[in-house]
């Protein structure tokens, strides 16, 4: 690891290591991601929506809480990381959001005694602070997504989601939070855009 990802990591970890829990002699603080407060959607679509368990690769694919530095290489904050891996945490907040807007007859993970009309195919390709030099780190989300008619095994359409948010201060419980932000507007871009992949999907063709 370089220099300056080794400063950058221990800035980042000093916060959240002063107030851990500790667990059988180690220090260990977990954190979620809550879901940011949404309105019903005025309409509920007539169809219902599986979502798989998001694809991933490392680091993204555990619950640790990735760093990026400058030349590329990642790091991860000692001590601490989320309560679910990542790409599990993403799912649970897609099923959340997708009942609380009410736009559907009914979501559930895949893995749930369901039958649906689509299957929502995710892979979750960044979720990791970045130190790109110009001050607090920026907590950066991105995923692909695709919709899939059940019926036929077709895809309804694809589409990449990211969003970026810089953190308040160059501390872990700024990095977090920001995290939190930046995968909650993923979750909103994937629930508009589902909703309207399906409308295109199942208009008349001209």
């Amino acid at each position: 690891m370089s220099r300056a990802a080794s400063v950058f990591l221990t800035l980042l970890a000093v916060t959240l290591l002063q107030g851990c829990a500790s667990l059988g002699g180690k220090e260990l603080a977990l954190h979620g991601v809550e879901l940011a407060p949404m309105s019903p959607s005025p309409q509920r679509a007539t169809w219902q929506l599986l979502v798989e368990e998001p694809r991933s690769v490392a680091p993204v694919s555990g619950p640790r809480i990735v760093l990026r530095a400058r030349d590329g290489e990642y790091a991860v904050l000692p001590g601490v990381r989320w309560r679910e891996p990542s790409p599990v945490l993403f799912q649970a907040l897609l099923v959340e959001a997708f009942e609380r807007c009410e736009c559907l007859a009914g979501v559930a993970r895949s893995s749930a005694a369901m039958r649906g009309e689509y299957l929502l195919a995710t892979e979750l390709r960044a979720f990791e602070l970045r130190d790109d030099g110009e001050g607090p780190p920026l907590a950066v989300a991105e995923a692909s997504i695709t919709l899939v008619r059940i019926s036929d095994g077709r895809a309804a359409g694809s589409q990449r989601v990211a969003h970026s948010i810089r953190a308040a201060r160059r501390d872990a419980a700024a990095g977090i939070d920001a995290l939190g932000l930046a995968l909650n507007a993923v979750v909103a871009q994937t629930i508009q855009w589902t909703l309207a992949a399906s409308a295109d999907s199942s208009a008349p063709s001209p």
